[in-house]
């Protein structure tokens, strides 16, 4: 439909506003006269061009040819493609400005001049960062639309990196073998097919380390899908520039395809050796010890978790008989998976398991650490608070009554040293309360942390006394600091 914002010569294409038909050129019908009835000799030659928005940081564009006055584009926001363009043969330059910038104001980014041929298709991707330095820079990069023969029952996807802050990527888990894309480069023009039933799993790798994972999408059969790498690793996959894949087919974007959710196991089982955390028979963690955490990406999805001794395998009796279910693990988050719980409970002591927890810190308040407290001691429920004069006070109590397996509401500490304490809230009792156990803890500025209470209050031998694991998830990767109680 059309929109009053758009100019005479314009159509608005949803939230897009493009350059009607070919720019003003008149169109022909089977005779060879032009739409008012008059004759011409030849038709123009024309070619295609579309404009995918890639660039994190530039804010929502208007895209003109170097000269014209009306934009080939406007309104172009981050994640968004406009519809095919045709335009007449030649050379072309491109210049992005701010949406709704007058066609006189200096562009963000002029382009070197790009040829068109006739029947040629090109995807002008805008990349790169507005505030990015030289090798990161706002810029776009053709792509010359070259793919290979259709196929009847799968789909073809090229890949294009723009991630502004990424290394060269390796990309693996497609067909044949695994290939590298420089940045602002795309892989080879014909394309890799790929299954249209969806699941399919591609890695992203430096060198031999897998910096992050993609579930793939249901696609339809025979389209040709750019999948286009952008956003910041320097910022989580959850939040609006994070890295992530847009896909854009023959009709346009197709979504957004966010990280697998990436899992942290933590081995908070004091008395338990190494261990190996497995679903499927997969390993998800393998050969590590109390205070140890490593981490994988999963598809998005239910899991049942189930440990066994290092090295099983994954087969035998599970020490969590049976195993524990995480919830759904969704795209673009992140988990942690707490190892709790005894391997050789007795009176009472609950026995070793798992329990997840989503990382969802919130971002609003950097000037202060955000911490969640983790009840993973051999205690039935636990206060935690801050110490002053030998007690918890009402008013220095952090948390509600925390069961085992739980975690409390999150805290915000202004920057200091705290003296905390764990005090036992069976039967809720009322402050001020008598602390179990104090731990010395620092709250610094942006600091997103867990505080893991871990190990028994009374342990039997070989059980491990209790302490304070305490995770940043602020900081890549994550690490585990063991603070001790104080004596």
């Amino acid at each position: 439909m059309l929109d009053e914002d758009c100019a005479g010569d314009q159509v608005c294409d949803v939230d897009v506003c493009v350059l009607d038909g070919g720019q003003g050129t008149e169109s022909l019908d089977e005779s060879g006269e032009s739409g008012d009835g008059s004759e011409t000799a030849t038709a123009v030659q024309q070619g295609s061009v579309r404009v995918v928005h890639a660039s994190p940081d530039a804010g929502s564009l208007d895209v003109y040819t170097a000269g014209s006055q009306v934009p080939l584009a406007q309104g172009l926001g981050y994640g968004d493609a406009s519809p095919w363009l045709p335009l007449d043969t030649g050379s072309y330059m491109f210049e992005l400005r701010p949406a709704g910038a007058d066609a006189t104001e200096e562009p963000l980014y002029l382009s070197t001049a790009l040829e068109l041929g006739e029947d040629e298709r090109v995807s002008a991707v805008a990349a790169g960062l507005l505030e990015g330095a030289d090798e990161a820079a706002l810029r776009i990069v053709p792509v010359v639309e070259q793919w290979g023969a259709d196929l009847a029952d799968r789909a073809r996807i090229r890949i294009v990196h723009a991630g502004s802050d990424a290394p060269a990527l390796v990309v693996d888990g497609l067909d044949g073998p695994s290939f590298e894309v420089n940045r602002f480069d795309t892989s080879a023009a014909e394309g890799v097919a790929l299954d249209v039933a969806g699941g399919t799993r591609v890695q992203l790798l430096e060198a031999d380390t897998t910096l992050t994972a993609f579930t793939m999408p249901p696609l339809v059969a025979g389209d040709q899908v750019l999948v286009i790498a952008t956003g910041l690793f320097g910022s989580l996959a959850r939040e609006a520039d994070g890295f992530s894949l847009v896909a854009v087919g023959e009709q346009g974007v197709q979504g957004t395809i966010r990280q697998d959710p990436e899992l942290f196991t933590l081995h908070g089982a004091r008395d338990a050796a190494n261990l190996e955390n497995c679903t499927n028979g997969f390993e998800v963690a393998s050969n590590f010890n109390y205070g140890e955490v490593q981490s994988a990406f999963l598809s998005p999805g239910e899991y049942d978790f189930s440990l066994y001794p290092y090295p099983s395998g994954c087969t035998g009796t599970a020490l969590n008989v049976g195993g524990n279910a995480s919830g759904e693990l969704e795209s673009g988050e992140r988990y942690m998976l707490l190892i709790t719980g005894e391997q050789s409970p007795v009176d009472g002591e609950p026995a070793i398991q798992v329990a997840t927890f989503s990382e969802r810190f919130s971002l609003d308040n950097p000037s202060e650490a955000s911490v969640r407290f983790i009840h993973g001691a051999s205690a039935e429920q636990i206060y935690v608070g801050n110490v002053t004069d030998a007690e918890i006070k009402s008013e220095d109590v952090y948390t509600s009554p925390i069961p085992w397996r739980s975690e409390s509401d999150e805290v915000s500490l202004a920057q200091d040293t705290y003296l905390l304490g764990v005090a036992d809230a069976v039967g809720k009792p009322s402050p001020p309360l008598i602390p179990l156990v104090t731990f010395d803890f620092t709250a610094a500025p942006a600091a997103r942390q867990w505080g893991i209470v871990s190990g028994d209050p009374t342990p039997e031998e070989g059980d491990g006394l209790i302490q304070l694991m305490l995770i940043d998830t602020a900081t890549e990767p994550w690490d585990v600091e063991l603070v001790d109680i104080n004596p």
